[in-house]
């Protein structure tokens, strides 16, 4: 049986990696692309029935490829969901005159995007808290929510839900790649201040599908000092290690388990 084929089109990798694991769990063919352009040369050939894709792309931009693809007959068999971290008013709005069928705003829960996809595929809405039990942050008996480390020797249970999931692997994978981000940030400092609120925007959405709060809450830190001029290098060390504390989580977690 041909499983149904879905384009993912992120520049950043482990986003890919993310939009890869939630879907295809689902039981889809799901092949990612770091640009639009790799993404439309297989497109004529493998007829997906749905595209996903980020507005914010260095080569051509989302609206761009929208109309670019409609004037290419690209889309005739297939849906469009937009998935990006532009909230700014109207650009939904655009994204949808432009061609696309659906609009979400990163960061996304792994249970909201798997609704969508399947709304688009099938026209059946799947409830959110049945798609994943991820869609809601844990709380400990006084309301306040876990930080993604472990509590009296229990990671999470954001996390280990994941890890159950997919599997341990692919969470230390997506793990590595998040901080590879982060100490490349480290190692450019000073850095450009535009540049590096980008990058803590993306690993912000990230840590919050993974279930890593306190790497969600330091990057969320770091993105807003970068919008409001405050001192970033302190921030940026700060979700490193955060993010240098999950990924011991994880291997603790691993070899306990081997």
């Amino acid at each position: 049986m041909t499983r149904t084929c879905i384009f993912a089109v992120d520049d950043d990798e482990l986003m890919g990696e993310l939009m890869t694991v939630e879907i295809a769990a689902g039981g889809y063919d799901v092949r990612t692309y770091s640009s639009i352009g790799l993404a439309m040369a297989h497109m004529q050939a493998a007829q997906p029935a749905l595209l996903i894709l980020d507005l914010n792309m260095p080569e051509m931009g989302g609206l761009e490829a929208l109309t670019a693809l409609h004037a290419q007959g690209l889309l005739e068999r297939t849906a469009v969901l937009v998935l990006s971290g532009l909230a700014e008013a109207g650009i939904r709005e655009q994204a949808l005159s432009a061609g696309a069928s659906d609009y979400l705003v990163k960061p996304v829960t792994g249970s909201a995007l798997r609704a969508a996809v399947s709304r688009l595929l099938t026209g059946v809405s799947v409830p959110q808290a049945a798609a994943g039990a991820r869609s809601a942050r844990p709380q400990s008996a006084d309301g306040q929510i876990h930080d993604g480390h472990i509590h009296d020797g229990q990671i999470n249970p954001v996390v280990t839900d994941l890890m159950r999931a997919y599997g341990q692997p692919t969470v230390a994978r997506l793990l590595k790649l998040l901080s590879a981000d982060l100490n490349k940030l480290q190692s450019d400092l000073p850095a450009d201040r535009e540049a590096t609120g980008q990058v803590a925007h993306a690993i912000k959405g990230a840590a919050a599908s993974l279930g890593f709060v306190a790497v969600e809450i330091a990057c969320a830190a770091l993105e807003h000092a970068c919008q409001m001029g405050g001192s970033i290098e302190v921030l940026v060390r700060q979700a490193a290690n955060a993010c240098a504390r999950a990924r011991q989580e994880i291997d603790h977690h691993l070899h306990a388990a081997a």
